[in-house]
Parts: C-alpha cells; sequence; structure tokens
C-alpha cells in the first residue's frame, strides 16, 4: 500500500505504488514486515514485507513495523485492459490496467471490491498499476524507486529482506554496474531471500489480491481514502495504505474462503 509490508521475511510493499511510471511500494508500512514478526505486504507480505506496494513509489510498481514494501508501480496513463462489463455498466465504474499490471493476479471478488469502493467514492473509472509481481517486475520496480526516490527511502519502506535487495543496488551503483546487470543481481537476491518475504505482490494470489491503484486515475484521493478506510474498517478490505502514505493506493484483499 508498502504498499504495505513483509510476511516472515516479509515484504515491505506495496511496491503499492512507488512506481510512478512504473510506480511501485505499513505505515505502508511495509514495516509490517514479516521478516520481523513472520506476517507476511507492499508493497505488498511475508517476513520482510514491506512497508510497501506496484502501487506506488514508482509512480506511474512489512518486520515489525517495517514493512513489506509494497511500493506501488504508478503507470497511470497507459491502459493495456480496460474490462467492461455489464455489472460495470451497471455500477458506473471502470477498472483499467496499467501495462505493468497481470489482469490475471485479481480475482473478480477483488474487482468488485474495488468497484464499490470507487463506486462510493464518486469515481467512474480507476487505473490498477500493480498486481502479483514476479521477481523480475519486484527488482525493476524496486530498482526504479532507488533511482527515483533513493535508496534510503526504500530501507524505510521495507522490512529485513527488502534491505538485502536494495543492498544490492547500492553494491552495484559502486561497481558501476548498468541497469539491466542491475536489475539482475536484485532479481537474485529475492530469489535468495524468497520473493514472499520482500513484498506481497510476491505472494499467492489465490489467497490473498495485492493491488495498487494509481492516485493519478482518481479524481477525489480524499474521498477514495474515506471509502478505502471504510471497506478496511467492515473487513471487506484486510489492509489499506492510502496515498501519500504510499506512493498509490494499496489494497490486500483476502479471497473468499481462504
Amino acid at each position: 500500500m508498502s504498499e504495505t509490508n513483509d510476511g516472515s521475511d516479509a515484504p515491505q510493499a506495496t511496491d503499492s505504488g512507488q512506481e510512478g511510471g512504473d510506480q511501485e511500494a505499513d505505515n505502508k508500512s511495509l514495516k509490517d514486515a514479516p521478516d520481523a514478526h513472520n506476517e507476511g505486504d507492499a508493497s505488498e507480505g511475508g517476513a520482510d514485507v514491506p512497508r510497501d506496494s506496484d502501487s506506488s513509489q514508482e509512480r506511474g510498481e512489512e518486520a515489525d513495523n517495517k514493512s513489506l514494501g509494497d511500493a506501488g508501480e504508478d503507470t497511470s496513463g497507459d491502459v493495456s485492459d480496460t474490462e467492461k462489463t455489464g455489472d460495470d455498466v451497471e455500477k458506473n465504474v471502470e477498472i483499467n490496467f496499467g501495462p505493468n499490471a497481470d489482469r490475471n493476479g485479481i480475482s473478480d471478488h477483488s474487482i468488485d471490491v474495488l468497484k464499490n469502493i470507487a463506486k462510493e467514492a464518486g469515481e467512474t473509472s480507476i487505473i490498477v498499476t500493480s498486481t502479483t509481481r514476479s521477481p523480475e517486475d519486484q527488482a525493476r520496480i524496486m530498482y526504479n524507486n532507488c533511482e527515483t526516490h533513493g535508496a534510503d527511502s526504500q530501507k524505510n519502506l521495507y522490512g529485513p529482506s527488502g534491505d538485502k535487495v536494495v543492498e544490492e543496488y547500492e553494491k552495484a551503483q559502486e561497481d558501476n554496474k548498468g541497469r539491466e546487470e542491475t536489475i539482475e543481481a536484485m532479481k537474485d537476491k529475492i530469489n535468495e531471500v524468497g520473493p514472499q518475504n520482500v513484498s506481497r505482490h510476491c505472494g499467492d494470489p489465490t489467497e490473498k489480491n495485492v493491488v495498487d491503484v494509481a492516485p493519478s486515475s482518481v479524481t477525489n484521493n480524499d474521498k477514495f481514502k474515506e471509502s478505502a478506510e471504510k471497506a478496511e474498517k467492515d473487513g471487506t478490505v484486510e489492509k489499506y495504505i492510502d496515498y501519500p502514505t504510499d506512493p498509490a493506493h494499496h489494497f490486500e484483499i483476502r479471497q473468499p474462503g481462504k
């Protein structure tokens, strides 16, 4: 939310939105990270689960109080998929997906939850910038956020496991490595410590959907926040990290029966 947040080593996250363009991020924190608690995001959890959300700090992709950094990925703008069903028409809300958001990573149940939140806030459409993330996606988002916001900001967002990934970025900078080589090193570290421990966005989507919504796609972020917090209070949403606490509106939605 951030992104958020880390289970056992759970993420901090919600790469829930720091990615502004590639928007990625409990105080979102994914400072709720599991690494500290073994609670699972971002970002986002997992142990290190973020304080995150591919929400998102990348405007545009948690550990005791250091949540799985679930920084969001901000892909505001380009929409790769726009779903408009009869139900959408009835609710007058469209859920759009940014180019880096995996539509298969979000269930119809979660779509309905987001529609209801948006409808209550008076929104007619929103853009989802991040859902389930692969280790490659998570590495890219964290790299972009480090470039945009600085490595220290990412350490504040993610839990212990996520911090190890950020340290790979710092080492690569010292060695003057290029973007692709750096992202590859960060991906390797994510696989080593466990993706689910870095960001909740890397967790099992059949149990929990972790979703980032671009603030730039919301006309009134204050009303949207109020609606989202209401959904969290009544249990419809398991965890919500607001914008601008997270670079994106970060949601963790438990799936029915899980």
